[in-house]
């Protein structure tokens, strides 16, 4: 993934904060994958950064680990889930190791073709599928049937094979997870 997608949640932030949210989603409508190696893996932990900052004022110890929550989420590359081509055919987002894919998770355990997300029909939501991969797609830790949709949520952990785990955030939820960065940003 080293030279495909060198974003990071900062360059986006530094977008979302020049945009505005509407002009932003304008920009940026799809979803994106964040590197949980960099993010915080449940919802829980990943909305700490807000809790601390409520539940613990002042404390030194409780700030720095905020901001070390944020400076890890802020490295994190973006990985947008989008159609590489405009005009090619379908509904269907493919993700997998062959460079042919609209995502190219470039790692031996994902398979040439692992799976696909597709839009739920006149929502912001997506499914998941896994595509009979070799070592399996799994969200939260569960293993996805083959050919059986998966609704994603935002905050989802998703990991094609077992090396491969991202952070799936819808476009809008991508958004609030931005704000609360920039808000962490300007404390």
């Amino acid at each position: 993934m080293d030279e495909l997608y060198q974003e990071t949640a900062m360059d986006y932030l530094s977008r979302f904060r020049s945009l505005g949210r509407q002009e932003f989603l304008g920009l940026h409508p799809h979803p994106v994958l964040l590197e949980s190696q960099r993010v915080p893996t449940t919802r829980k932990r990943l909305f700490m950064l807000k809790t601390i900052t409520n539940e613990i004022r002042g404390i030194a110890v409780q700030d720095d680990l905020e901001t070390r929550l944020n400076d890890e989420v802020l490295q994190a590359r973006v990985i947008p889930v989008d159609k590489r081509e405009t005009d090619s055919p379908g509904h269907m987002i493919f993700l997998g190791r062959s460079p042919g894919n609209d995502v190219v998770i470039p790692d031996t355990m994902v398979s040439k073709l692992h799976a696909y997300f597709c839009q739920l029909p006149g929502e912001n939501g997506y499914q998941l599928v896994d595509m009979n991969s070799t070592n399996g797609t799994f969200v939260n830790g569960e293993k996805l049937l083959p050919s059986v949709k998966k609704i994603l949520r935002d905050a989802d952990e998703v990991a094609f094979g077992p090396e491969a785990k991202l952070i799936f955030f819808s476009a809008p939820g991508f958004c609030e997870l931005l704000k609360e960065l920039d808000r962490g940003e300007g404390q």
